[in-house]
């Protein structure tokens, strides 16, 4: 963990890259990479609701997927203890995990995520892009993955899998 403190600012932010991205799916199994992060994310046993618990902290909170790593980011007031932050984010990525319920609702943010992709030019362009550059590497597929991979991942034969593999 790197420390760098700003007297100036009321904040904290707890930043936990891991290098674990898209391209670490496989063609053969029905995956998500921006889905799979998210998911991992909601419970653990020492924090049973992370989304709420940031939220009645007032943090700013989000994840993110890219081809080669994944990234999980909060940003919370001074008056909140950094090893809060810390622990959370400890406990997140060791004993993480997924109920069916979080699942679900994951899968209709990232469906959405992706119908909005479709109709964007850069992405749609972006996409086929990649598909031609990495022909038969992972880097070819894009990282929001395809709609039956959406609509159809299973908890414990890709979820659940990739965790124990990944993180």
């Amino acid at each position: 963990m790197l420390l760098f403190p700003d007297a100036s600012k009321p904040t904290f932010t707890v930043n936990v890259t891991y290098l674990v991205g898209s391209r670490h799916e496989k063609l053969w199994r029905n995956r998500h990479g921006a889905f799979m992060p998210r998911t991992f994310g909601f419970k653990a046993p020492t924090h049973k609701e992370i989304p709420r618990e940031f939220k009645e902290r007032g943090a700013n909170f989000n994840v993110s997927t890219a081809l080669d790593r994944t990234n999980y980011y909060a940003q919370l007031t001074a008056s909140d203890e950094l090893g809060m932050g810390a622990g959370l984010e400890a406990d997140r990525m060791v004993n993480s995990y997924i109920a069916k319920s979080d699942l679900d609702t994951e899968m209709t943010v990232v469906r959405n995520e992706y119908e909005s992709g479709e109709t964007s030019p850069n992405r749609v362009m972006l996409k086929r892009l990649q598909s031609i550059a990495y022909d038969w590497h992972s880097y070819g597929r894009s990282t929001i993955g395809n709609r039956s991979d959406i609509e159809n991942v299973k908890i414990e034969k890709t979820c659940r899998l990739f965790y124990r593999t990944y993180y």
